[in-house]
């Protein structure tokens, strides 16, 4: 059962303007088409050091998911014989493991919510999805239950069990924190380098407006 706090992907970093503006030398590739581009060993190698809250993996896996849809339209396309975009042929010429990666990062996501290893943010935002989630399944075992229809009650109250004491857990569990670059749904902070290794870069890619952080490099702080 996954239970991930919803983010919000649609600002951008002021950072990534101010590096610029400072004359900060860019990275290879912006760090969205890195964590599409590496290896799922480098992105497991870099993860520990780089992809460190809730909220970045949460972040790092709507993106993977958003790219294997976009992967999945170009080869409709081209089984219609259609031409891609440049930006469409790109990506799917270099994208890899996207299926991979998304299931290695759930993984990560599930353990660090079985850990308690959630901000007090992180917190709240799995616990108001799990009170909806709850209220949902109770309403499913009454119909069924009313239905006569008992091996579906049944295993809705095992679901409904399930998520109790996952509520249970998170909500006893003493909420963490980060160093500030690490605390919002961020990814400048995780750059991929070509020889799969962390990058030396400024910040290039934010899915959540936060305070800016350092460029990073393989094995730092």
């Amino acid at each position: 059962m996954h239970v991930f706090p919803a983010v919000d992907t649609s600002a951008a970093d002021a950072a990534a303007a101010a590096a610029a503006a400072a004359g900060a030398a860019p990275s290879a590739a912006p760090a969205e088409e890195q964590v599409l581009t590496c290896t799922l060993e480098a992105l497991q190698k870099a993860a520990p050091r780089r992809l460190v809250s809730f909220s970045q993996k949460q972040a790092l896996l709507r993106h993977l998911k958003a790219a294997a849809a976009r992967v999945a339209d170009c080869e409709a396309k081209l089984a219609r014989l259609e031409t891609l975009t440049d930006d469409g042929q790109r990506l799917y010429d270099t994208a890899t493991s996207l299926a991979e990666k998304t299931t290695w990062v759930t993984a990560q996501m599930e353990a660090q919510l079985e850990a308690g290893q959630l901000t007090k943010a992180e917190q709240e935002a799995v616990l108001s999805q799990l009170a909806a989630k709850v209220s949902d399944a109770q309403a499913a075992a009454a119909a069924a239950k009313a239905e006569g229809k008992d091996a579906k009650a049944q295993k809705l109250d095992g679901v409904l069990a399930t998520m109790l004491a996952r509520r249970d857990a998170v909500a006893g569990a003493k909420p963490v924190t980060h160093a500030v670059k690490y605390e919002k749904a961020r990814l400048d902070v995780f750059v991929v380098g070509t020889k799969s290794r962390l990058a030396l870069s400024p910040p290039t890619f934010a899915l959540n407006a936060g305070a800016a952080s350092a460029p990073c490099a393989a094995g730092g702080a």
